[in-house]
């Protein structure tokens, strides 16, 4: 079986949990079925490569630029992707810009944001990625939803009896060594304290930012979280937040350092006292995890996919609740036996999410769709 993959997310400025996504479906597509083919396509530059692919991954350059596919596809369904590549059994749409084709299409939905809050896109993106939903409804033979909770979304939109959404959850790595002493000079070369609270992900509205900082000024007010404890916002900047980043900067004891790594992303995390993630909704909530997998506790929102991944391996807070987020973050922080606690839960419910399963579901599902 020949299968092509879309990979532009992986060249955009901020490729966020899509690019990992990508990446290591990738990686287990290769090495669980060496006998077929995959081949990641994208829209980029003339020259540009994707960068991260394993051994074995094909990919390939469709011209035309991305900004104008994005609306030729999803809008007038041209120019078919077979004119580009030959001798394709079926095409998997990774994301809401779905390539023209006549092959069997299989897409995966990561959230329906843009139709839950789609306040929270830009007006243009917001627009082609309604567009591109609708399509990938009426077209894709198989729907992946990356959790139940996406899925309970995604069959809101469907009519009676279509059947052809399959669950297909998100994976988890084991974390690299830690060399000695690596943790303490990322710590140091990052500018942040001793102790630290970490929130992880690419700065916008839905990621409830605002009501964490205020959360966490009011915990240092109240005096239930010390002083020296600090946090770090770790990520890109998306949009719409220019205005967080000077309360972030005004906020005593607060330090975003923007993009890192991923070597100093991984240290950074293993030297926090706790990830706090309580965004407003997510589709599936990968920092979690990825916290989690390094002996990390949560704190994190009840709601939708991240009270579902976390499966009560963390410290859950209603994200509007402003004193409950501070509540949380003292309690946990003044608790040394409950983040032993969260910290042994969290590796148990994170050996439960491996991308290798990510991979064996997909496999089953393009079979199942070819």
């Amino acid at each position: 079986m020949r299968v092509a993959v879309s990979a532009d997310q992986l060249l955009y400025k901020v490729p966020g949990g899509i690019a990992t996504y990508i990446r290591c479906l990738a990686d287990g597509l290769v090495r669980q079925a060496p006998e077929d083919e995959f081949l990641l396509f994208h829209c980029g530059r003339k020259g540009q490569r994707l960068e991260g692919l394993p051994e074995g991954a094909r990919q390939a350059r469709i011209p035309g630029g991305r900004a104008a596919l994005s609306l030729s596809w999803n809008y007038l369904g041209l120019p078919r992707l077979e004119s580009f590549l030959s001798g394709l059994d079926l095409v998997h749409a990774t994301q809401l810009v779905v390539p023209s084709t006549r092959l069997p299409l299989v897409g995966t939905v990561h959230d329906l944001f843009v139709v839950r809050y789609p306040e929270s896109f830009p007006p243009r993106w917001r627009r082609i990625l309604q567009k591109g939903l609708e399509v990938m409804l009426s077209r894709a033979r198989l729907l992946l939803a990356v959790s139940r909770s996406t899925a309970d979304d995604l069959e809101s939109l469907l009519r009676p009896g279509d059947d052809r959404v399959r669950v297909v959850p998100q994976g988890v790595q084991d974390p690299p060594p830690t060399p000695p002493g690596a943790v303490e000079e990322a710590r140091e070369r990052h500018g942040l304290p001793q102790s630290y609270l970490i929130n992880v992900g690419t700065r916008e509205p839905r990621k409830n930012l605002e009501r964490l900082l205020d959360a966490f000024l009011l915990a240092r007010e109240r005096g239930g979280l010390p002083q020296e404890v600090g946090m770090a916002l770790v990520g890109p900047a998306g949009w719409g937040t220019e205005w967080l980043e000077r309360k972030a900067d005004a906020t005593p004891g607060v330090k975003v350092l923007g993009y890192v790594s991923e070597y100093d992303l991984d240290l950074l995390i293993k030297g926090a006292l706790a990830l706090v993630y309580p965004s407003l909704d997510e589709g599936f909530g990968l920092p979690v995890l990825e916290a989690m997998v390094r002996g990390v506790p949560v704190i994190t929102s009840d709601k939708g996919a991240l009270r579902e991944v976390a499966g009560g391996a963390a410290l859950l807070v209603d994200p509007h609740d402003l004193l409950g987020l501070a509540e949380a973050m003292e309690e946990l922080c003044g608790d040394g036996k409950m983040r032993e606690e969260l910290t042994r839960l969290g590796r148990e419910r994170a050996s439960l999410y491996r991308w290798e399963e990510t991979a064996r579901l997909t496999l089953r599902a393009y079979r199942e769709a070819a």
